[in-house]
């Protein structure tokens, strides 16, 4: 635990030179990366990955330093400024990343740079036909799943269909006992009505014979 603010400052200020010591050796390295023959690049990497290192542990160092401080009333002042490193550090990072891609494609001949550019070309072409290819599996997984939604529909509508045509038949069976029921009636009816006409007419047949009998 850090007991004053002297031992506070004095780890602050070490880390902190070491911080700023690596990442302006860091810098000379990206801006000299670029044009450095394939021979020196090993080297060069091997510097920056030290001062990349260094600058972590530097960070590392800044970040205890300041959560076992105890004694400062600036900690927002000096947490602010770690928030700066780090977000430098990630910068200077890729920027080296940056500068390892231009070494290294600089460093190609032109008939290397020509495969390279075929090769990436291939790469492209390779991951549109990909990307293509993904596509028509999309659409084919949707029209799959579009035909298996119809015939389930065209099926529904089928027994649909047959349960119609049930009724349809059982209608026609029914309209045809009904019609077999009234002509039946209407024959029952006439019969009566003639047997009707036939007791009428015996009834008078017999009436007027006796009239006859009586007044002859």
């Amino acid at each position: 635990v850090i007991r004053s603010m002297d031992d506070f400052e004095e780890l602050w200020q070490t880390a902190q030179r070491q911080y700023e010591s690596n990442s302006n050796e860091l810098q000379s390295i990206i801006n000299a990366l670029p044009s450095v023959s394939q021979s020196q690049r090993d080297d060069y990497q091997q510097q920056g990955e030290d001062c990349i290192r260094n600058i972590e542990r530097a960070i590392t160092d800044l970040t205890q330093a300041l959560r076992h401080n105890r004694s400062s009333t600036q900690n927002a002042k000096y947490r602010q400024q770690l928030n700066v490193y780090k977000q430098q550090m990630k910068s200077l990072q890729s920027n080296y990343r940056e500068a390892l891609q231009k070494q290294r494609y600089n460093s190609y001949s032109t008939y290397e740079k020509e495969e390279r550019k075929k090769l990436l070309q291939g790469h492209e072409i390779m991951d549109s036909s990909k990307n293509a290819l993904d596509r028509s599996k999309q659409v084919l997984a949707e029209t799959e799943e579009i035909a298996i939604d119809t015939s389930g529909k065209v099926n529904q509508q089928g027994q649909q269909l047959e349960n119609v045509l049930g009724d349809v038949h059982e209608i026609n069976d029914t309209s045809a006992r009904a019609r077999r029921l009234m002509l039946g009636m209407a024959r029952r009816m006439m019969t009566d009505r003639i047997i009707q006409f036939v007791i009428v007419f015996l009834e008078l047949g017999i009436i007027g014979g006796l009239l006859y009998w009586k007044f002859s």
